[in-house]
């Protein structure tokens, strides 16, 4: 459980550090960071399948048509989320995406009750009822749906349940899902290249080396987030999302100065609230020995 958790918060604490990368790769177009961000990551997740000997764990798959729909759903979800989160973060909208990734959290714990199981102990359940009324604090002051945020909620959840429903290796899920994607990625990469209008034209000589790297912080908090998911109920995976909603939350302020109001902060409150009543009812199941099923 400890090694699951130590995975769970590294890919999170990578996840919060993204928008710095993306921010650095702004003179690009989105659909062309999203692109190589699947091309590089998969490439990434294929050379250490073939280190390690996996390969016959990917013909597997290949022929079980439900696991491999399922995986192929779950890399649609992944590139429709990546996409608008680079988006919202290169439009100056850094603080949208950290509202998503505070959803994140409130639809992992929704679908771990739908699909499986995991109901919550009475303090996670208020844990939780807090964290919800902060989200519907930012929503009704500000008077519209945060529609960026329920979409990176919305994928995100779906792509959560996929992983946590197929329990495959990290690497051979990463390697299928970003393979799901790739015929539409790569004829993108190199027409961008060729008209000019991709990293070679646009970024300086001395980023360049930022583009192949989107495979490393891509594909590295994916695999520890899918090891994660193999002992961690998928509710509590979910709610460590608030760590990255809150280096996010910081790099968007002190960072890329956008504009905090005070209702953020009366928001923030409760879901940082809602973080430690939740971990106190995480520490209490555990140490009871009654941790939740996750099949």
């Amino acid at each position: 459980m400890k090694r699951a958790l130590a995975y769970a918060l590294g890919s999170t604490i990578v996840w919060g550090c993204l928008p710095l990368f993306w921010r650095a790769l702004s003179e690009l177009p989105p659909l062309y960071i999203l692109s190589s961000r699947i091309l590089w990551a998969t490439l990434f997740s294929g050379v250490l399948i073939l280190a390690t000997g996996r390969w016959p764990q990917v013909r597997a798959l290949l022929r079980d048509k439900h696991s491999l729909f399922k995986s192929a759903a779950a890399g649609w979800m992944i590139a429709a989320n990546w996409l608008l989160g680079i988006i919202a973060v290169n439009s100056g909208r850094t603080l949208d995406s950290t509202m998503g990734s505070f959803l994140n959290s409130l639809t992992c714990c929704l679908a771990a009750y739908l699909f499986f199981h995991e109901h919550p102990n009475r303090v996670q359940a208020v844990g939780i009822a807090v964290a919800g009324t902060g989200v519907l604090w930012m929503t009704v002051y500000y008077g519209q749906v945060p529609w960026i945020a329920l979409f990176l909620a919305g994928t995100f959840g779906i792509y959560s349940t996929c992983k946590k429903a197929l329990g495959l290796d990290a690497l051979v899920a990463l390697f299928i899902e970003g393979a799901a994607v790739l015929p539409l990625c790569l004829p993108f990469v190199l027409i961008s290249e060729i008209r000019d209008t991709g990293a070679l034209a646009l970024l300086p000589a001395v980023r360049l080396w930022l583009v192949p790297a989107i495979g490393i912080v891509t594909g590295l908090p994916l695999v520890l987030y899918a090891k994660s998911l193999q002992i961690l109920p998928l509710g509590l995976a979910g709610f460590l999302q608030y760590i990255t909603s809150l280096i996010s939350f910081l790099i968007a302020l002190a960072v890329f100065h956008e504009r905090f109001s005070a209702a953020y902060l009366a928001g923030y409150g409760f879901i940082w609230a809602a973080l430690i009543i939740f971990s106190l009812g995480s520490l209490h199941r555990n140490s009871s020995g009654n941790a939740p099923s996750s099949t």
